[in-house]
């Protein structure tokens, strides 16, 4: 059946294909009306002064109509903005057109009304354009762009000082208000403008920077113009008249492009101009204090300056609050809750270090793991085997040399890195290790014997990182309690897969060629509207022989046969596909891909991305990229860089498994990031742990402080969701929600669902978003394969 025409739509066509005539007319209008003046020196001149310099400024004003036309969403907007850029026009028009027959305009006249009308006009386009986002921003945030403002209003305070001075002398009158009015109309326009400047976030349209500068040179202009008319000075037909058409212009310009901007655009680019604005704000208004103390300065300008500086104070004391909980949380996330010992996250963070420093030096990895220990659980409880971990922790401390690193993996499982070791040395220090725990732990009156199998790898024979050294030592611990041996070291021999890897290997090859690789989607439930925003893209092995494997089953192997370009071509086209078919059914689901280290490494990568997605005729809103922490600290020039372009062209950019690397306070600040992943060991201990749950609510907290959105993974229980949506988390995913699902079973698993939905465990508090409730959604299966 073909589609209605919109009667509209030729009207709209007309004036869009017209478009690039009207801006083009008013540009060579301006550049006229410049050439104009100079060639024609001082006095008025009704060629230039009277007709070329109305229709400067009269056709803006038609630039502004025809784009509030066109402005769809953003009508009230661009409407208020083509007022006021009409109402300078017409008292403009009205100035010129009185002055040719006079010497002087009476003041005020009907013409500082519409003058005067431009102002606050411009003003409430400039709150209807960031009235809706304020609610998003955070305390910070909003206290950095009070600072700009303000010091912006301190600096103009003391250049409006010759104007309004004397004015505040006259008695009260009309004239007197008319003269007070402009300066301070002034003063609070350019103060809106930086405090808007130092607000990152906002989205303040295409061409907010031609907003900028016009309103500038505009206020320029009029100071400029007022010490003139106070010193008798002001002639017409001066260069100084051509600032305000050139303001109007760029006004005009950016009234043409945020009728064209339907879709957000985050100013990313201007992240460090927002956190410049309030240092130099805050230097300005010292300056402005120190000169008062040197010569008369208006109290106004002392008054804007003091406040600053106080609001500056505040701001500082937050900030120093957050980088104090910032450090607390990275020291929370680099120790064990239970031993007090480093974990695996600092394991993870050190130990790489370690070995960059000295690479030729012999360093062993020795894994351990007690025996029978869930005889321990089972038999006597979990407390009593939480409290066996803690005594054996402590003993394997008593054991360790100064430089010996010891963290707790997990579980019943230690790791502990020896410098400067060789093979006799491990064996060694295994052998002391299994003595010191052969002697028996008293606990709950009962005297419990821990046996412990210790496997060993050795840098840089074995392996030549963490991860390889880990493995090795994993499968030596596992031979050792096979064996009952104790303690070995790794050889060749322990790897018993290694015919099984060949093979699998050419059959992963073949699988990349014969499209054997599938996808399959989670999605992420927005915890304010219990709505599916989003989904994360999962590959999946469907092997001809051995049916449907998770990446655990061949994700490492990709990367050590150098297959990682290919499986990310793949699953970015597969992931890009369903998002144009989701998109050409009305359901704008963004789709976060997972990207390695090694992907990120090809500086192609970005060209090859923004590629993709015209192809499919999507946005680049559509996709977003999650990255680990451990790929921001290999190598932080390049990824900035490469972040920076991907981010540049409207990509999102979350942080996957946050807290599970370097969680540093630096990248958070530096790097274009808009979403933080928290990552499922944060969120499982959270229904038994407080100190879990005050970590959790601690970073949201950091999250949203630094504007950024925080999205929890592994959500596996009705408290853990009802806790993240109290505690402000933006979306969640996990098995209590659904497990990742092929496209079509997600579509009827959407389909299906009622929005909203009260979840009984929180129903009684209010406030809390409603989950999903269980009998719709997947059993809260835990799932401890990689995703």
């Amino acid at each position: 059946m073909p589609k209605r025409k919109d009667p509209g739509s030729d009207h709209a066509s007309a004036f869009d294909r017209s478009r690039p005539w009207q801006l083009r007319m008013m540009w060579l209008l301006l550049a006229a009306y410049i050439v104009g003046l100079f060639w024609t020196g001082d006095g008025y001149n009704p060629a230039v002064d009277g007709w070329l310099g109305s229709l400067t400024q009269f056709v803006p004003a038609v630039v502004c109509w025809a784009a509030l036309h066109r402005s769809g969403s953003r009508r009230l907007q661009v409407g208020l903005a083509a007022a006021a850029v009409t109402s300078y026009a017409l008292a403009n028009g009205y100035y010129i057109a009185t002055l040719a027959g006079a010497q002087a305009l009476p003041f005020p006249s009907p013409a500082d009304v519409g003058y005067l009308l431009y102002y606050p006009l411009m003003l409430a386009a400039l709150i209807t354009l960031i009235h809706r986002q304020l609610r998003h921003l955070s305390w910070p945030v909003i206290l950095d762009s009070a600072v700009g403002a303000l010091g912006a209003a301190a600096v103009l305070a003391v250049l409006l000082s010759p104007i309004v001075d004397p004015a505040l002398e006259e008695p009260l009158s009309i004239g007197t208000a008319f003269a007070l009015a402009y300066p301070l109309f002034n003063l609070v326009l350019v103060a809106a403008v930086v405090g808007i400047a130092a607000t990152g976030g906002l989205d303040a349209g295409r061409r907010w920077a031609f907003l900028v500068v016009g309103l500038m040179v505009l206020t320029a202009a009029d100071i400029v113009y007022a010490l003139r008319l106070a010193n008798d000075a002001y002639v017409v037909g001066t260069p100084l008249d051509a600032g305000w058409a050139i303001g109007l212009t760029l006004v005009a310009v950016w009234v043409d492009g945020s009728a064209r901007s339907e879709s957000p655009v985050r100013r990313g680019h201007t992240r460090h101009w927002a956190l410049a604005v309030p240092g130099l704000a805050t230097t300005a208004g010292l300056v402005v204090l120190i000169l008062s103390s040197q010569t008369t300065v208006s109290w106004l300008a002392v008054s804007l300056a003091s406040v600053t500086l106080v609001m500056a104070a505040v701001r500082t004391q937050l900030a120093f609050r957050q980088l104090v909980k910032m450090a607390d949380l990275r020291s929370q996330a680099r120790t064990d809750d239970l031993t007090g010992l480093p974990n695996r996250r600092a394991l993870y963070t050190d130990v790489p270090l370690l070995l960059a420093m000295v690479p030729s030096r012999p360093t062993a990895l020795l894994v351990l793991d007690l025996d029978r220990f869930k005889e321990v659980n089972d038999s006597l409880g979990h407390d009593v085997g939480d409290r066996l971990l803690v005594q054996v922790g402590q003993r394997l401390t008593r054991q360790l040399a100064p430089d010996d690193l010891l963290a707790r993996l997990g579980g019943d499982e230690f790791a502990l890195l020896l410098s400067n070791t060789g093979p006799e040395q491990a064996m060694a220090v295994a052998g002391r290790l299994r003595s010191a725990l052969a002697e028996p732990f008293t606990l709950e009156g009962i005297a419990l014997q821990a046996n412990v199998s210790i496997g060993i790898a050795l840098f840089p024979d074995h392996a030549q990182d963490l991860t390889g050294l880990l493995r090795k030592a994993d499968m030596a611990m596992y031979a050792a309690k096979a064996a009952r041996t104790g303690h070995q070291i790794y050889v060749g021999s322990h790897d018993s897969h290694g015919d099984d890897r060949l093979r699998t290997l050419q059959e992963l090859r073949t699988a990349l060629h014969e499209d054997e690789l599938v996808l399959h989607f989670q999605p992420k439930i927005d915890l304010a509207s219990n709505e599916v925003r989003g989904v994360e893209a999962l590959v999946r092995w469907n092997h001809p022989h051995r049916g449907l494997l998770y990446p655990d089953a061949f994700l490492t192997l990709v990367e050590e046969a150098g297959l990682m370009h290919d499986l990310t071509q793949i699953v970015l086209g597969k992931a890009l596909d369903q998002s144009a078919i989701w998109h050409d059914r009305g359901q704008p689901l963004t789709v976060a891909v997972n990207l390695s280290a090694s992907s990120l490494i090809d500086a192609a990568l970005p060209g090859r991305i923004e590629a993709m997605i015209a192809a499919r005729g999507l946005t680049a809103s559509a996709l977003m990229l999650e990255i680990t922490e451990d790929f921001l600290m290999a190598d932080r020039e390049r990824a900035h860089a490469i972040l920076t372009l991907l981010r540049e062209s409207g990509i999102h950019i979350a942080i996957d498994d946050f807290g599970t690397g370097y969680s540093s306070l630096s990248y958070l600040r530096d790097l274009p990031i808009d979403e933080l992943k928290l990552d499922r060991s944060f969120v499982l201990p959270m229904a038994v742990n407080p100190r879990a749950a005050t970590l959790v609510a601690s970073t949201i907290a950091l999250a949203h402080g630094l504007g950024l959105r925080i999205v929890a993974e592994g959500v596996e229980a009705e408290d853990a969701y009802a806790d993240l949506a109290r505690f402000g988390c933006d979306e969640a995913q996990g098995y209590f929600l659904s497990r990742p699902l092929p496209a079509a079973e997600l579509d009827h698993w959407i389909a299906g669902r009622s929005v909203p939905e009260a979840p009984v465990a929180v129903a009684a508090v209010p406030g809390f978003p409603a989950p999903r409730s269980p009998s719709s959604t997947w059993p809260a299966i835990p799932d401890t394969r990689r995703r």
